[in-house]
């Protein structure tokens, strides 16, 4: 029986370090992924605030360190030099960053519904603290340089007080090989997974626009939302924002194609 992506060129945009599950997935289902990596991760500028969190962590003067992805539960957890008080509880947007959080010791008691992983899910997950003293109301958001404000804004207006600190940097990759560039021009890409808007932004940036015959999936609507915002058209959205789900939903689209 033929694979679903069989025969497809599918570019990931991260490096395979960021994407393994992801890579992992799509070659499951027969796909050559392509890696076109558009966005590096790297440390502050300074750093001063970031020690400073980790050692307030350790202190407990937090009630909960809230994490909305992986980059920032390492931005943390390697900067610790000791367990994290007990006092103080982790909240994750989803279940891919719970798992690296665990690796961590870490364990998260709070996340959104497996259909909510985002944001605004994660402030709908918090109750609110108006009621609260003033140190039981305190929270740590360590977050990329680009990060929206919606969690940070969505705390504050449920009474937190939220200390929103950089915790690691998104910059420009350099631009694709040759080659790879000649993949995405020539609409040789089958399809072209997106997992944030920086990514398929910063993919404009260095190597133009993805070919009109180039199939866009996203895997969950803030994603969609930014793709949707250049002018681009998407034909995959998984119901989880999860990067197996984005998998999963683009095999399940290519076999529909595949139906007589």
């Amino acid at each position: 029986m033929t694979l679903p992506l069989h025969g497809w060129k599918v570019a990931v945009l991260r490096s395979p370090e960021q994407s393994h599950s992801l890579i992992t997935r799509l070659e499951t289902y027969g796909a050559e992924v392509i890696s076109i990596p558009t966005i590096r991760i790297v440390p502050p500028v300074d750093l001063t605030q970031l020690h400073h969190a980790a050692r307030q962590l350790r202190a407990g003067t937090y009630e909960w360190v809230v994490f909305t992805s992986a980059n920032a539960v390492r931005c943390i957890a390697e900067r610790m030099t000791g367990p994290l008080n007990s006092q103080t509880r982790v909240a994750t947007v989803g279940r891919a960053t719970a798992r690296v959080a665990r690796h961590y010791h870490l364990d998260p008691v709070l996340q959104p519904p497996i259909t909510r992983q985002n944001a605004l899910g994660l402030v709908e997950a918090f109750e609110p603290a108006n009621s609260r003293s003033e140190e039981r109301r305190k929270i740590l958001v360590p977050h990329a340089n680009i990060a929206p404000s919606t969690l940070v804004d969505g705390l504050k207006s449920q009474g937190w007080i939220v200390d929103d600190i950089i915790g690691y940097r998104t910059i420009l990759a350099d631009p694709p090989p040759p080659n790879i560039h000649d993949l995405l021009v020539t609409g040789q890409i089958t399809a072209i997974c997106i997992t944030s808007g920086s990514t398929i932004r910063n993919l404009i940036t260095i190597a133009g626009r993805p070919h009109p015959q180039t199939l866009l999936a996203c895997i969950g609507p803030s994603a969609e939302a930014a793709t949707k915002k250049l002018g681009l058209n998407v034909a995959v959205v998984p119901e989880v924002s999860e990067a197996e789900a984005l998998a999963d939903a683009l095999a399940t689209y290519a076999r529909q194609k595949l139906q007589p």
